[in-house]
């Protein structure tokens, strides 16, 4: 069986460093050279909302929007959001304003991996917006925190909760905050009208209530020192990857029973295969391992106590995917309940292929370029 390590593309969010954070009474020059949108003092939530609303921005591209928020102005400004409202703009990147004027936005960074404290994007504009947000840490377990974006395109909506609790080796702050597809990239702020999160998912609302998770400050911050002075990048680098053919045939040339998985893409992949086993009554998993270019993985016996195998594979340019969900993490999967929806932390969803090998004895699944 192959190796459970998946080493071929490095997750940004599993190597993060410890930062040393100043604290928001601190001058921070680089990304509010006003200073006076992060104090000490305590605020209203109306006092936050009018001050914080101008530095707010709703994205649009051509699959969908997002939020987020001026981090710094620089000859146009220069805004942080999440890499998933980026991605897969088909060419069309637009920030919009409270006050209602459109501008062309774009790309500097683009952050990658499946992490979520990886999935960060900037974006700059040619004209200045708003003040710059400045990020800050200091926040607890209970404090009271503001989101402001446009949920479900209800443009500058504000929504109240707390920290729930720090996630601090995914570099991730939990909150019940109302959180909703539009809200992606907008910030988090406390009563002192500082950010000290960046929104970016929320478990299944089918399944759970008030679970939302924001991108710990210190990694957001880290992120634009990185990446604030880099140049514009093509739009569609970064577009979403085309769903790919999959070829499933009976494999009579081979003698010994198995299930095979081959590579035809052209490309080194990413591989991982999930199956029911009769023999157990459980799911079980061979995943992520390395597939490089016209190799072949091969299962032996497999096939004698399965009918079903469940696929799934990528490279940064292609997809192999489906959708029957599987519960996963970083190494291997976690297959308790293999039809759920909603993950347990820290595990993610991925939809994968599903395979009817049926009575076959010798089965191949080859994957193969988009035609």
């Amino acid at each position: 069986m192959p190796t459970v390590a998946r080493m071929w593309r490095p997750l940004l969010g599993l190597a993060l460093i410890s930062l040393l954070v100043q604290s928001c009474g601190r001058s921070r020059q680089a990304f509010n050279p006003d200073g006076d949108l992060c104090g000490s003092r305590q605020l209203e939530a109306s006092d936050i909302f009018k001050r914080s609303k101008g530095s707010v921005v709703k994205i649009e591209t051509a699959t969908g929007l997002g939020s987020g928020f001026v981090v710094k102005n620089d000859n146009g400004s220069i805004i942080l959001t999440n890499a998933h409202v980026v991605k897969g703009n088909g060419g069309q990147l637009t920030v919009k304003d409270v006050r209602g004027n459109t501008v062309e936005a774009q790309l500097l960074a683009v952050g990658e991996g499946e992490a979520d404290s990886s999935d960060l994007a900037l974006i700059k504009t040619d004209v200045e917006i708003g003040t710059p947000l400045k990020l800050d840490d200091e926040i607890e377990t209970a404090s009271t925190v503001y989101a402001i974006g446009s949920p479900l395109g209800q443009e500058w909506s504000i929504s109240q909760g707390i920290i729930s609790r720090f996630v601090t080796d995914q570099g991730l702050i939990q909150t019940d905050i109302a959180i909703n597809p539009g809200n992606s990239g907008g910030p988090v702020l406390d009563k002192r009208g500082c950010v000290v999160g960046v929104v970016v998912s929320k478990l299944d609302p089918a399944q759970s209530e008030g679970i939302g998770f924001a991108i710990e400050p210190r990694i957001a911050e880290r992120y634009v020192k990185e990446n604030a002075q880099n140049q514009a990048i093509a739009l569609d680098q970064f577009s979403e990857p085309e769903e790919s053919q999959v070829e499933q045939v009976e494999n009579p040339e081979r003698s010994d029973a198995g299930y095979e998985v081959c590579n035809q893409s052209g490309e080194t992949l990413s591989v991982a295969i999930a199956y029911f086993d009769t023999s157990a009554d459980s799911y079980r998993s061979e995943g992520w391992w390395n597939l490089d270019k016209e190799d072949c993985q091969f299962f032996p016996n497999l096939l004698n106590r399965v009918d079903e195998v469940y696929v799934f594979a990528e490279s940064d340019q292609t997809l192999w995917s489906g959708d029957f969900p599987f519960c996963m993490q970083e190494e291997a999967f976690d297959y308790t309940n293999a039809n759920r929806d909603r993950c347990p932390d820290p595990a993610y969803s991925k939809g994968f292929l599903k395979i009817e090998v049926g009575d076959a004895k010798t089965w191949t699944t080859n994957l193969t370029p988009p035609q």
